[in-house]
């Protein structure tokens, strides 16, 4: 079973203003590189690393959408070691820091706000039953919807600084379909 990993961000000087780089967590050999002009948003899928025969799953982070601007590299397996730059990002805007606190009180409990711009989606396909409904419990980790940018879709999961480990929905702020800047509320919890 692979286990996953987020990579390391580290934002780009004022020379290359807008620009974001997802660095290496580890040593080893990087494969299933992404090309350029593909879109990463949180929680994509954006290689392997392959350390002493254990494979890990390279995700994004949260808060860090934009599309690659360095060319993959050569190899299928191509040798990094720790901090080592995979990807150049362009990124878009509505994409909001990590750290920034993505929860707060609003009428009725805490709200969960969207860590970036897109369309959000309720349920995984039309005809489907909703990720959450007014009234479930949810846990630290559960799937609450999608966020859909340029046909690209991420899981967007409870989560985030300030937020209980369990909570129950109060109410769906953001309908289906709705288009969402970053920060704005995606639902209501106590």
């Amino acid at each position: 079973m692979k286990t996953r990993r987020h990579l390391i961000v580290e934002r780009a000087s004022e020379a290359s203003a807008g620009r974001v780089r997802l660095l290496s967590p580890g040593v080893g050999w990087f494969g299933q590189a992404l090309p350029k002009g593909q879109i990463l948003a949180p929680d994509a899928n954006a290689g392997v690393l392959e350390t002493l025969g254990n494979f890990t799953e390279l995700v994004v982070p949260p808060g860090v959408i934009g599309r690659i601007a360095n060319a993959a590299p050569n190899r299928y397996l191509e040798p990094v070691e720790y901090g080592q730059v995979l990807y150049e990002l362009d990124a878009f805007e509505g994409a909001i820091d990590a750290e920034e606190e993505v929860v707060d009180e609003i009428e009725g409990g805490l709200a969960v706000r969207a860590p970036f711009a897109g369309r959000f989606w309720h349920r995984p396909a039309p005809g489907d039953p909703a990720f959450v409904e007014a009234g479930d419990e949810i846990v630290t980790g559960r799937t609450i919807g999608l966020l859909e940018v340029m046909k690209t879709f991420s899981h967007v999961h409870y989560e985030g600084a300030g937020l209980p480990a369990r909570a129950r929905v109060v109410r769906l702020v953001a309908g289906d379909g709705d288009e969402v800047a970053a920060g704005d509320p995606l639902l209501v919890v106590e």
